[in-house]
C-alpha cells in the first residue's frame, strides 16, 4: 500500500501547546498508511521532530507573503510527492496554501488553534484586524483552504460568522490527549495550587495573583506555582513582590515535564481571558486534577461545571479565589472531580477517536481532487 504523504506546516519553531497537539495527533495515525513530514522555522520543535526520526525541513515562514518560503514549500511538495498540506494556524496557511495551489491537485487543511469569537467580541485587538486582517484572512481561507479544523466551537463561530466560511467547510474536532496511568491522590501537608501557561495577557495570570490572598487567608501555608515563560514574567514577579507573596507564589519558568509535575498538585487553575485550546487543562484533567478556570472559549467545552471543576467569570479574582477554596475545602469533592476529569479525557479526547475524525477530513479533501489512495503518494 502506497503511503499518503502529509506535509504539516507550522509558522513557529518553538515548542508549546500547539506543537504538543500536533505531535499527539500524528502519533495516533497508522504510520503504514500515512507518512508525515514537517516544515517550520528552526527551533526546539524541529529538533524534537528530528530526534523522533521524522523528516523535517527548515523554512523561514516569515509573516505576510514570504515568496522564498512559498517556493521552498512548493519544492518540498513536489519532491516528496505530498498529497495533503496541513497548516497549523492561519499564519501558516498563506505560504502553505499558495505552495499547494502552485503544485495543483494537493489538498489543503488548516487547524485553528487560537482565534476565537470571544477574542473578537472583546474588542481587545488593533483596529486593522477588523478593517484589514479579517478581509485578507477571509480571502486566503476561501481561496487556499479546502477545510478548516477548529479545536473548539468558538473558533468555528469566528470562521463561519465573521469570515463567512461555509459551515460544511469547518469542523470542530477536539484535541487528542493520551491518558496516563492513574496515580494516588497527593497527600500534601499544605495545598499546592498550580498553573502552566504562557506568560501573556490573555492567560489572565494577574487575576490568579490577586486571588492568592483570598486562599491564603484560610490556608496560610498554601503554595502557588506559575510555570511557563513569556514577556509578562517580570511584571508578574513585580506584582507578587508588591503583594508581599514571594514566600507563597513561585515562578520556576518553563518546566519540560509540567504535566507530570501536576500529579502532585491539589488543584489546577487557568484564569484565561481568551483561549480556544488551553491544552494545559487537558494535561491537568488527565492527571486527575480538579480544574478551576474561566468561562471562555475552550475551557467551557473541556470542563463540566460542578462535575470536573468550576468555571468562573473571566477577570474576577474574588470568584476565582472562592472557587479554589471550594475545591480545597472538600477533598472528597475534589477527588470525584478528578476521577470524572480523567473519564472525560478518555471519552472526548481519546486519541484514536480524534484521529478518526481528522482522517475523515483528509479523505474528504482527497476525494475533492478525485485522488485515489493508491496514487495519493505518487
Amino acid at each position: 500500500m502506497t503511503q499518503i504523504t502529509v506535509l504539516t506546516v507550522n509558522w513557529a519553531g518553538s515548542y508549546g501547546g500547539a506543537e504538543k497537539y500536533q505531535h499527539t495527533m500524528i502519533e495516533g495515525f497508522d504510520q503504514s498508511r500515512y507518512r508525515f513530514i514537517f516544515a517550520s522555522p528552526p527551533g526546539e520543535w524541529p529538533q524534537r521532530l528530528r530526534a523522533a526520526g521524522y523528516r523535517q525541513f527548515d523554512v523561514p515562514l516569515r509573516p505576510g507573503l514570504d515568496i522564498t518560503s512559498v517556493l521552498l514549500l512548493r519544492r518540498i511538495i513536489e519532491q516528496e510527492k505530498v498529497a495533503i498540506v496541513h497548516a497549523l494556524q492561519s499564519r501558516s496557511l498563506l505560504q502553505a496554501g499558495l505552495a499547494a495551489r502552485l503544485c495543483g491537485r494537493v489538498g489543503v487543511v488548516q487547524t485553528e488553534y487560537n482565534i476565537t469569537m470571544n477574542w473578537y467580541r472583546s474588542g481587545q485587538y488593533p483596529w486593522y484586524v477588523r478593517l484589514i486582517n479579517n478581509p485578507a484572512r477571509r480571502l486566503v481561507v476561501h481561496v487556499l483552504a479546502d477545510h478548516i479544523i477548529s479545536l473548539g466551537q468558538s473558533g468555528k463561530d469566528y470562521y463561519t460568522q465573521i469570515l463567512h466560511v461555509p459551515d460544511h467547510k469547518v469542523s470542530v474536532i477536539p484535541g487528542p490527549h493520551p491518558l496516563p496511568p492513574e496515580r494516588p491522590a497527593p497527600a500534601n501537608p499544605q495545598p499546592i495550587i498550580g498553573t502552566a501557561a504562557e506568560l501573556t495577557e490573555r492567560k489572565g495570570l494577574t487575576y490568579l495573583i490577586d486571588a492568592a490572598p483570598i486562599v491564603l487567608a484560610r490556608y496560610p501555608g498554601a503554595q502557588f506555582l506559575i510555570m511557563g515563560r513569556g514577556h509578562l514574567e517580570q511584571r508578574l514577579k513585580q506584582q507578587i513582590a508588591e503583594h508581599h507573596l514571594e514566600q507563597s507564589i513561585h515562578m520556576p519558568g518553563f518546566v519540560p515535564d509540567a504535566a507530570e509535575r501536576m500529579a502532585g498538585w491539589d488543584v489546577f487553575v487557568l484564569p484565561s481571558l481568551s483561549d480556544l485550546y488551553p491544552r494545559a487543562i487537558l494535561e491537568a484533567m488527565a492527571q486527575g486534577l480538579p480544574v478551576v478556570a474561566t468561562q471562555v472559549d475552550g475551557a467551557r467545552e473541556m470542563i463540566v461545571h460542578g462535575e470536573t471543576g468550576f468555571l468562573v467569570p473571566p477577570g474576577d479574582a474574588e470568584a476565582l479565589g472562592q472557587a479554589i477554596l471550594r475545591v480545597l475545602d472538600d477533598r472528597s469533592l475534589a477527588h470525584q472531580m478528578g476521577q470524572r476529569a480523567r473519564q472525560r479525557i478518555a471519552e472526548v479526547h481519546n486519541v484514536a477517536g480524534v484521529v478518526q475524525q481528522i482522517e475523515a477530513v483528509y479523505r474528504q479533501v482527497l476525494a475533492k481532487y478525485h485522488r485515489e489512495t493508491n496514487d495519493a503518494g505518487g
